[in-house]
């Protein structure tokens, strides 16, 4: 279950009644951190998290380092974030991989090396993490520690939506609506686009209802048709969003 959906008094409850039965145990530990995290008593959840650790989870590694980040229960440490994400990255845990890249990307407890960060993020998508490869593609479109390259951009983002991050498919459409590391292409454009709306995507229909003017006219159309054939929008095929277009975008994305 995602973070952000736990319930979280129904979690406490179960986790605290699993540990009574089978006390020590390093999943229900972690998972009781989680729940307690999710609840926000962080102080508990940075204890919890020890307790699980100790018993072997590097899922609770990774977790403590967070809290050490973003100064929950404890005071904000970067170095310290650092060195746990380091704890969980050398027992081979994905996920922080591009975590200890995002603390070299920003400088945060160590200078800021762009090069260093890429490393950390290769490793995270030789493992199959998503966010960095995403991360990777952002690098390569600002030239941080690479040459600015917008087809290496492309391909890595590419690679990130095909593994599922939205935000990416954003990225896609952008890239093919103006034809950066690729040939102008507004019908792949569209179709990236409409997938990002499709699950959710808040920082595309942001960019489609407030910088109408970075698409093109044929982007326009091309979206419309695609809406009114999934029965979001019955007006006319135009070059640009009128008031009914931009409801039918804001119901596609769910708004």
């Amino acid at each position: 279950m995602l973070f952000g959906q736990i319930d979280v008094a129904r979690a406490v409850a179960a986790c605290n009644d699993a540990l009574h039965q089978y006390p020590g145990t390093k999943r229900l530990l972690f998972q009781y951190g989680r729940a307690l995290d999710a609840a926000k008593r962080h102080a508990e959840a940075f204890a919890t998290y020890q307790q699980a650790f100790a018993a072997g989870s590097l899922a609770a590694a990774h977790n403590l380092a967070f809290l050490y980040r973003e100064g929950s229960g404890v005071p904000r440490d970067y170095a310290e974030a650092l060195r746990w994400f380091r704890k969980a990255a050398d027992g081979g845990y994905a996920n922080s991989y591009v975590s200890i890249g995002y603390l070299y990307e920003l400088g945060l407890g160590v200078s800021r090396d762009y090069t260093e960060a890429m490393r950390w993020y290769r490793q995270g998508a030789d493992r199959g993490d998503v966010e960095s490869h995403a991360n990777i593609a952002l690098l390569y479109e600002g030239g941080k520690g690479v040459k600015r390259d917008y087809a290496e951009a492309l391909r890595w983002y590419q690679k990130a939506a095909d593994l599922g991050d939205t935000n990416s498919l954003a990225s896609l459409a952008s890239y093919y609506n103006n034809g950066r590391g690729t040939a102008k292409n507004p019908m792949e454009a569209a179709d990236y686009a409409f997938k990002a709306l499709e699950r959710g995507s808040e920082f595309e229909l942001n960019e489609l209802l407030t910088n109408a003017k970075a698409w093109s006219p044929r982007f326009h159309s091309e979206m419309l048709l695609k809406l009114k054939a999934r029965g979001y929008y019955d007006g006319p095929i135009t070059s640009s969003f009128n008031e009914q277009a931009r409801a039918a975008l804001r119901k596609l994305a769910g708004r």
